[in-house]
């Protein structure tokens, strides 16, 4: 809601987008720090840590007008959300065997997913009755309740209680030691995160490209998150049952494939089936990201492995909309299109050649 409180206060869809980019920049500045500090505190106070820098910004935003303040709120916001995400990944990682750590990346970001449906239409009735002050409060609530829940329910797992210094020369050590790691599976995931960032862009704008309104583009959308939020479990039993690698190369496959469909529908009914399939080529990388670090990451410096590796993965959507724009600008949609056509299938390409499979046979469930 943050874009659209920015035009509530009188800013201009600049000023919105900027308030978006910088909460995505947030999330990418937490990453290192956040796996230093579950090397140094452990994952639960990184993550109880999160929570509260999460609440505080939503606290600051009920009585904040200020546009320049709000902005360094928006990168508050992306900072909490990006530590208490990044030590929830660590938390699974430690406590879940990995012949069942598949479904439990999916099963968390179906519910991510479900939330973000349900979140932003809850979020905009509230704003339109209630005001955007309500708004945050009820948000840093419903945070609230996350703190009381993860205090009361989470292990507390033991630390390496590293020094800052200690700490830099690990996620230095880190960097090299997995150097191969980073460049060959980090690229597959840099290739899925743009193709995502690209459905969320161009899908809308292709639709406006051919004529339909806003409410046909929404309807449209939410039908097909909703596949999206649909295939969380079958995804998490495929990375299980056959391996991590027949769900994100599916994925990159068919979020690439129909990106590139798009250019071939004219009206509502071509359009709603292309981005239908749209919605199952993203449920079938439900979680794979994250389960697929948790797989790589090793014993020793977890927190710091995770924390390159969420980066990596956060780089592919802060780049993606820069470069989907400037291909749009200098090529039109269709050229953009073709683009993430081109990168999914790299992706997809150096998912099967250079990134061995990470569930082990004796893993896999039966």
């Amino acid at each position: 809601m943050l874009p659209l409180y920015a035009l509530e206060l009188g800013g201009g869809a600049g000023l919105a987008a900027t308030f978006l980019g910088l909460n995505g920049l947030g999330r990418m500045a937490a990453a290192l720090p956040s796996g230093t500090a579950i090397s140094r505190f452990g994952d639960k106070r990184t993550m109880l840590g999160g929570l509260i820098v999460l609440i505080a910004a939503m606290a600051a935003l009920v009585f904040v007008t200020e546009l320049w303040l709000i902005s360094l709120l928006a990168l508050s916001l992306g900072f909490g959300v990006g530590a208490w995400m990044l030590a929830r990944l660590h938390y699974i990682a430690e406590h879940c065997p990995v012949s069942h750590r598949g479904r439990a990346m999916t099963v968390l970001a179906g519910l991510h997913r479900f939330g973000a449906l349900l979140g932003p239409v809850l979020g905009g009735i509230t704003a339109e009755y209630l005001g955007y002050p309500v708004l945050f409060m009820g948000a840093g609530a419903l945070a609230l309740v996350g703190l009381v829940l993860a205090a009361r329910y989470t292990k507390r797992v033991p630390a390496e209680k590293l020094f800052s210094h200690q700490a830099l020369g690990a996620i230095t050590r880190v960097m090299s030691q997995h150097r191969s790691v980073f460049l060959r599976a980090g690229s597959a995931t840099i290739a899925l995160q743009f193709v995502r960032a690209g459905r969320q862009l161009l899908v809308p704008l292709w639709g406006h490209h051919i004529g339909l309104d806003a409410a046909q583009i929404g309807l449209v959308f939410s039908l097909s998150s909703a596949i999206d939020v649909a295939m969380f479990y079958p995804a998490g039993y495929i990375m299980d049952r056959w391996g991590r690698k027949w769900a994100m190369t599916p994925s990159l496959v068919l979020l690439g494939a129909t990106l590139g469909l798009l250019v071939l529908t004219d009206g509502f009914a071509g359009y709603l089936i292309v981005v239908l399939l749209s919605g199952i080529g993203n449920g079938f990388g439900t979680g794979v990201v994250m389960t697929i670090g948790a797989d790589l990451s090793p014993l020793e410096h977890r927190g710091e492995f995770l924390g390159v590796w969420r980066l990596i993965g956060d780089l592919g959507s802060a780049i993606g909309p820069f470069l989907m724009g400037a291909a749009a600008e200098a090529f039109a949609l269709a050229g953009a299109l073709a683009l993430n056509v081109a990168i999914g299938g790299l992706g997809a390409g150096i998912m099967i050649v250079a990134v061995r499979e990470t569930l082990h046979k004796s893993g896999r469930v039966p």
